[in-house]
């Protein structure tokens, strides 16, 4: 599989959180050495696989 038609598989979310609790939580992920889309990525996978 192409790069392009993989990436046309791909959904997006957006979301709105407070200025401070997205500091503090990406400060965190961080130290966890852990991207935020990595968080939801592994996050979403649990949820639908329960």
């Amino acid at each position: 599989m192409s790069l392009h038609m993989e990436a046309a598989l791909m959904a997006s979310i957006n979301i709105r959180i407070d200025d401070d609790l997205k500091a503090r939580a990406f400060q965190e992920l961080e130290k966890l050495g852990v991207t935020p889309s990595e968080l939801m990525r592994q996050t979403l996978q649990y949820v639908a696989e329960r």
